[in-house]
């Protein structure tokens, strides 16, 4: 069952889409009508996906979606509004949002469609989960193999106890990246224990080690229960350590087949942090261990009974019965191991993530079922037939073989992980982040690959809108900027620079608006009442100051601009270069000055007229008054008077006649 948040102050759509999503038997929804409602419910309940409205009071759709990803969640979130705008849609997915839905239209397939969108966004999810955990499972298995391959493969090496003691303390202190330590065998007669091999201690430090009581305190803990003793701050438990400069330490119990053989204690004077990996490999060493010290004491047991067998005939049977029991603790042994690598197939075959064994000629000698699926051939197909180039695209082979030999011959010189393009057997390319490793003493690789397909898609799709939103700053002609409160400019689009005359607009960012870029600074102080009025303004126009300090008509809208908390963060908005039209609209006025001086000063009156019986007057100068006795009032559009009225009856029709006549043929009429 999905569980779903779903945010929106509409509650009739509200109680729609919780009733429609539940009528699938797959969703279960808890609605609130604001986002910090909803804020409260996250923190009290789990939840496996939101749905939000954008326009919503208190705080917003994406300020919402910041907040939660702020926080650290990452459930998938879908924003369904009814608001279409291509930057609400580019800066909620720019903050994490999975999809995009808007409202509108027949509600059956619109929340089908956001049903369908919930399941693919959750199910995209579970499985980035899964992938990660995977991926982090199989390096941790990968790295305790490669430390206790490491330490067997060793250990089994040597002849004797001394040997075997200051091989197994050297690898484990070089592997774990402790300073120092030492190995104790357990005299349970004696209820003693002795140091019998130390590196990199203290000799002071030593003398007071170096022989113990066992079943008293601290060391009964250890020796007597087996319990392990692990710190980061050994000062805080034994205050004399401080005098050593010891700073961490770990004791681990030795054992074979549950009996407490031993212990391994390892100390550093820097390493502050054992992390549980690190206290894993050691239990695991501590197995192995007191396991094969338990096997040569076993060994030299034999030994020395195999020579009192030439004095003392009476006692075969009894050396034959233990060297018969010790051969059986051999053989548990062997059954022992056998079951180990049983579990490392377990891992290998179960881990999540696709896994193969490579051979030193390339060949798959091993591969999990999860590679199978993903390359498309079957196992008996694949191992011990098929090579890992066969699956490599051809424009990365050269370099993976190049990898690949640099490998085999010094692994500390190959990469450990890196992408590649890998060809499944019906042609698709998938995009592969591979770990690979060489098993120790095998020459044989070990490799785990992760299908990043839809992730780089991902990535892509969104350096594909980031690219976008560049491209619309660096290439506006008008200038976006952006200033803090304090009025100091952080941000502007290149077309500023242009504006204003600089070079670049590093020469402007950071400046004071109001001093370094108003022709007049006070008009900052005019614009900024205005802007706090309604939150905004629209063509505003104000002058500012080019690099060579002469000014420049332009026009602004602008608007606040807010912080996660719903505080001005500042200014941002849109300024244009009026210069041009300021120039037009001056010389349109003095142009008007000069034409009104030029009628006024005229002989007589100048009119313009409709071509209709009355005449009818459009426009007339105020030397009417002089000629006719009326003012223009009473003569434009006929208001008390027509200028046909005036002419004389017996030269009206004469008038008409001759005007039409000269219209007609194109001329014109001057009276």
């Amino acid at each position: 069952m999905t569980k779903i948040l779903y945010v929106d102050d509409e509650p009739t759509l509200l109680e729609l889409g919780k009733l429609f999503l539940e009528r699938t038997g797959q969703c279960s929804v808890d609605t609130v009508c604001s986002a910090p409602q909803a804020l409260k419910k996250l923190n009290s309940k789990p939840y496996d996906a939101i749905i939000s409205d954008y326009e919503m009071p208190e705080m917003n759709g994406i300020e919402f979606l910041k907040t939660v990803r702020t926080s650290g969640n990452q459930l998938p979130f879908i924003l369904f509004t009814g608001r279409g705008r291509e930057e609400v849609v580019i800066q909620a997915l720019n903050e994490g949002a999975d999809f995009y839905l808007q409202k509108g239209g027949d509600p059956k397939p619109q929340f089908t469609e956001l049903y369908h969108k919930i399941r693919q966004a959750v199910q995209k999810r579970q499985v980035e989960e899964s992938l990660r955990k995977a991926h982090e499972s199989l390096q941790h298995q990968t790295e305790i193999l490669k430390i206790l391959n490491t330490v067997i493969s060793e250990t089994h090496k040597t002849e004797s106890l001394p040997e075997l003691f200051e091989v197994s303390l050297d690898l484990t202190l070089q592997l774990l990246h402790f300073d120092g330590g030492g190995i104790y065998l357990l005299d349970k007669e004696k209820k003693t224990a002795s140091l019998v091999h130390y590196k990199n201690l203290p000799e002071a430090f030593v003398s007071r080690i170096r022989n113990v009581i066992a079943d008293e305190p601290p060391y009964d803990a250890l020796f007597i229960r087996g319990e392990s003793l692990i710190t980061p701050h050994y000062p805080a438990i034994s205050p004399c350590a401080s005098q050593y400069n010891i700073e961490s330490f770990a004791s681990i119990p030795l054992l074979s087949k549950g009996t407490i053989v031993g212990a391994l204690n390892l100390c550093s004077a820097k390493k502050t942090i054992i992390s549980d990996q690190e206290v894993e490999t050691l239990l695991s060493i501590g197995s192995e261990l007191g396991t094969i010290i338990s096997r040569m004491k076993a060994e030299e047991e034999l030994r020395t009974k195999a020579e009192e067998l030439h004095a003392a005939y009476e006692e075969i049977v009894a050396t034959e019965e233990e060297l018969r029991q010790n051969l059986d603790d051999l053989r548990r042994s062997e059954e022992a191991l056998h079951e180990r690598e049983e579990s490392y197939r377990t891992v290998f075959e179960n881990t999540g993530t696709a896994t193969v064994v490579l051979e030193p000629d390339g060949i798959i000698s091993l591969a999990n079922n999860t590679f199978a699926s993903m390359s498309g051939f079957s196992r008996e197909e694949i191992e011990g037939k098929m090579r890992w180039v066969d699956f490599v695209h051809p424009d990365d082979l050269s370099w993976m073989i190049e990898q690949n030999r640099t490998r085999l011959k010094d692994e500390s010189r190959a990469l450990p992980h890196y992408e590649f393009r890998f060809i499944t057997r019906s042609g698709d390319i998938r995009d592969i982040y591979l770990t690979i490793g060489v098993i120790p003493n095998k020459k044989r690789s070990i490799a785990s690959l992760l299908d990043i397909t839809e992730k780089k898609c991902a990535i892509r799709s969104l350096e594909k809108s980031e690219a976008l939103y560049r491209s619309v700053i660096e290439n506006i002609q008008d200038v976006y900027y952006r200033s803090t409160p304090e009025g100091i400019l952080s941000m502007v689009s290149p077309s500023g620079a242009t504006l204003l005359g600089y070079d670049s607009i590093d020469e402007i960012l950071g400046k004071s608006i109001a001093e370094t870029l108003y022709f007049n600074p006070e008009e900052r102080g005019d614009f900024l009442h205005s802007l706090s009025t309604n939150g905004f303004v629209r063509n505003y126009e104000t002058r500012l100051r080019k690099k060579d300090g002469s000014p420049v008509y332009v026009s602004t809208s602008s608007h606040y601009y807010y912080d996660e908390s719903g505080s001005i963060a500042g200014v941002e908005g849109i300024i244009r270069d009026i210069t041009d039209k300021k120039a037009v609209e001056k010389a349109l006025v003095e142009s008007e000055r000069a034409y009104s001086t030029m009628i006024g000063n005229l002989p007589g009156f100048v009119y313009r007229c409709a071509n209709d019986a009355d005449w009818s007057m459009e426009f007339i100068s105020d030397g009417c008054i002089a000629v006719t006795g009326y003012a223009p009032d009473d003569l434009l559009h006929n208001a008390t008077i027509s200028y046909n009225s005036l002419v004389h009856p017996d030269y009206q029709q004469t008038l008409w006649d001759t005007v039409q006549k000269f219209l007609y043929n194109g001329g014109d009429v001057r009276g």
